[in-house]
């Protein structure tokens, strides 16, 4: 099948299915709010004050707390769906420095060189072609512009389980290895690497039981010298060529 095709079919779910109330779940352990608390600490620290664009960004999780503090903060995603959740939620509140579009994150209407830092979050490992995606990053960074997304690994668990996921979204996992070939060929310079999920923890069929049970957010949640043991397991080489979740934050190669 054509990447249109996986584009189209996963738009369709996402504006048939997708609603606040069945991402419920989510929160439900203190693994998953450490996720979410993690990522706003390293968005917060790059965003502050700058014009910064959220790829797939869809109800607003990340973009409507932000918005509190960029200058100007622009979500793009292809669903509609997704973007009518957002708008319900900024209805009748003053955000002037919030910039929705539907769009492909692939190919972005905004201009070169315009965004200080763009970020995608949960997005990318359902994005076939994924490349176009971080190339599409370095066209609207400015020099020196900063880039923190996340990819899905495709030699993990996690792998063999997501194709039991409700959602029922097609998902588009690469290696670690072509994760950071594409970064290098994207001419970024990784900042930062970090590894989650060695473990899938949810989901999948009964011969992985044991991997797979929610006990291990709880165990994989605890924290030695402010760092999740998910995050040091997961990074210890060469597990990390296992680990599932990845995390980078690049910076645009000056000479750019």
């Amino acid at each position: 099948m054509s990447q249109s095709y996986w584009d189209n079919y996963n738009r369709k779910v996402y504006n048939k299915k997708y609603s606040e109330a069945n991402m419920a779940h989510i929160f439900q352990y203190d693994y998953d709010r450490e996720m979410v608390s993690l990522r706003f600490r390293i968005l917060e620290k790059y965003c502050k004050g700058k014009k910064v664009a959220d790829l797939g960004c869809g109800t607003g999780s990340y973009l409507i707390p932000l918005s509190k503090i960029t200058e100007e903060i622009i979500g793009i995603d292809f669903s509609q769906n997704m973007l009518n959740i957002l708008k319900t939620k900024l209805k009748d509140k003053v955000y002037n420095n919030i910039k929705i579009y539907q769009e492909n994150i692939k190919n972005t209407s905004l201009k070169d060189k315009y965004i200080d830092v763009v970020f995608s979050i949960t997005t990318l490992y359902h994005i076939p072609r994924v490349e176009r995606v971080i190339f599409e990053m370095n066209r609207i960074l400015k020099k020196k512009g900063i880039a923190i997304f996340e990819m899905g690994n495709l030699w993990s668990l996690n792998t063999l389980t997501t194709h039991r996921a409700s959602t029922g979204v097609k998902s588009f996992h690469i290696s670690l290895t072509k994760m950071k070939k594409i970064i290098k060929e994207a001419e970024f310079e990784i900042l930062e690497h970090k590894a989650f999920q060695l473990s899938p923890m949810y989901g999948g069929p009964l011969y992985l039981r044991l991997l797979v049970d929610s006990r291990w957010k709880f165990i994989m949640g605890k924290k030695i010298k402010g760092r999740m043991l998910d995050e040091i397991i997961s990074s210890f080489p060469p597990l990390k060529y296992f680990a599932f979740r990845h995390l980078f934050i690049c910076k645009k190669e000056e000479n750019l």
